[in-house]
């Protein structure tokens, strides 16, 4: 059977690259992942306690959370650096259940 886009060119995908988000405190400079936080992991803070990290949980979605961040004193840089070859969500995974 053909159909009536078989004669519409399709762009080809990008290849994904996976990125990891850090959000860094502006007070100690030390920066955390957000994907390390998580169902198991839900909470977490920076050194000098400016930052502090949670998840908030999302009911019947592709997502199970979502992380959420909130500061004291100094907002934090939230940035992303993408990885190639980096397969820490595999092996996230694999520790996951």
């Amino acid at each position: 059977m053909v159909g009536f886009l078989d004669s519409i060119d399709t762009e080809e995908e990008e290849e994904y690259i996976p990125a990891k988000t850090f959000i860094k405190c502006m007070e100690c400079e030390e920066a955390l992942v957000s994907r390390e936080y998580n169902e198991k992991n839900p909470i977490g803070a920076c050194k000098c306690k400016n930052i502090n990290i949670g998840i908030h949980l999302i009911e019947n979605g592709k997502f199970t959370h979502f992380v959420t961040v909130k500061w004291e004193k100094t907002p934090p840089e939230i940035y992303e650096e993408e990885l190639e070859n980096d397969r820490s969500m595999e092996i996230m995974d694999t520790q996951c259940c």
